[in-house]
């Protein structure tokens, strides 16, 4: 196995119908990438509900996209979509200081190249942006986590 799940688990309620960019306002974002957006990500789900989101890491090496949600499968898991990214950011405003950037690949747009949400922590604060993923690119082990949940 070259992925693990964190000991923590997070309980988040979610509002599909909501926009990308009430969720960004919700989260307190100060820099959020222009394509961020309701258009570029519309949702396919609708209403509301209770999610249990888990955080995880490779466990020893740099890992690519394929590899992850190959790793993501076989434990029973699918990839956060943005929506739910956001609403974990929203709810644990600390949550990437204590873990560190955090993907959400059950979304992506093409921008030259697929493009996944993440959000993460810096000295000007808090940032939801787009890491551009080229095939065969690789995940730092030591800085990367990665959210999903339960099938």
């Amino acid at each position: 196995m070259a992925i693990i799940i964190e000991n923590r688990k997070f309980q988040v309620s979610i509002d599909y119908d909501q926009s990308v960019e009430q969720m960004v306002l919700a989260g307190g974002y100060q820099k959020v990438h222009k394509d961020v957006t309701s258009s570029n990500f519309p949702s396919k789900e609708k209403g509301k509900g209770a999610i249990e989101i888990l955080i995880l890491k490779s466990d020893n090496k740099s890992l690519t996209t394929e590899e992850i949600l190959d790793e993501m499968a076989s434990l029973d898991l699918q990839p956060i979509t943005i929506r739910e990214l956001l609403a974990l950011g929203a709810k644990f405003v600390d949550l990437e200081r204590s873990v560190g950037p955090i993907a959400a690949f059950g979304s992506s747009i093409n921008r030259n190249a697929p493009c996944i949400p993440c959000i993460f922590r810096t000295k000007l604060g808090r940032h939801i942006d787009l890491m551009m993923n080229l095939k065969g690119d690789c995940w730092d082990k030591d800085l990367w986590r990665f959210a999903a949940v339960r099938r």
